[in-house]
């Protein structure tokens, strides 16, 4: 495609995106009106170098039980391009999965923040050796609709308050990505919220422990969600025969929870951005 052409569509896409509705925002689900579907999609991979690290979830302890996961420690998803390696601090184009300060859910950090650089843990249960299966993931409740499986009205979590063999069930500080009730995106269970010790049905085979990566460019078995993005700005790195077009995941880009058809914003994925 013409370099003339290609530059007025990605201008248009992104104008479209920055005047979405207060509706579009981190934890809200895709529908099929909105200005955002049929946006193509792409997973952050190692596809070139500097290349796109894998997605990772990792905390920032800060709460009151330092070396165990609580209720104000700060959750982030870590991906975009970095020198390789488990990303063991906050870096910038990391989401905020909860909110801390004046930062909220979905925010992005940037290199003023004033959490940039901290000290995170990319695993939450790093000595659980003797339960493999036993680590954070995706899940969704199944609450909605009139079939079983995932649809509109199921609320969606981030499963990592206590090691657990599938079937999970909702805990203490497991994190709601779309809101729940009256609970919004970003908010963490309490022992008393009615949407504690409910099951949980999770996207993903859940991924090896020890900061292992959680939904990988849908390397898991049985996996039937990813983490993807829209090249709002068309950054590339050169091809490879990994990936011909290999984008760059970086601040102007849109994330989302990339339920099927995969690889397209289409009904029912939901934004991690806010």
């Amino acid at each position: 495609m013409n370099n003339k052409i290609v530059v007025p569509i990605i201008i248009c896409l992104i104008l479209l995106l920055s005047g979405a509705t207060d509706a579009q925002v981190f934890g809200t689900k895709v529908k099929m009106e909105d200005q955002d579907f049929g946006f193509p999609l792409t997973t952050p991979g190692a596809t070139g170098f500097p290349f796109q690290n894998a997605v990772y979830i990792a905390y920032w302890d800060i709460g009151a039980t330092p070396g165990l996961y609580d209720n104000e420690d700060v959750v982030y998803l870590q991906l975009g391009s970095v020198p390789g390696g488990f990303a063991k601090i906050v870096r910038a184009n990391n989401i905020r999965l909860t909110g801390w300060g004046n930062y909220t859910p979905g925010s992005k950090v940037r290199a003023v923040d004033h959490d940039i650089g901290q000290q995170v843990v990319p695993s939450f249960f790093p000595l659980v050796m003797a339960f493999p299966t036993a680590v954070t993931g995706f899940a969704y409740m199944d609450v909605g609709g009139v079939t079983p499986g995932y649809d509109l009205g199921d609320p969606i979590y981030l499963k990592i308050s206590i090691p657990q063999l599938p079937p999970w069930t909702t805990g203490p500080n497991d994190i709601r990505i779309t809101p729940m009730g009256n609970f919004p995106a970003g908010s963490k269970i309490s022992n008393n919220d009615p949407d504690t010790n409910r099951p949980l049905m999770p996207f993903t085979n859940p991924a090896p422990p020890n900061g292992g990566p959680i939904i990988p460019n849908q390397l898991g078995i049985g996996s039937m969600a990813q983490i993807a993005f829209f090249n709002a700005n068309g950054n590339t790195l050169p091809a490879n025969l990994a990936s011909p077009t290999n984008p760059i995941y970086d601040y102007p880009d849109y994330v989302y929870l990339d339920i099927p058809p995969l690889n397209v914003v289409s009904v029912n994925d939901v934004r991690l951005w806010g």
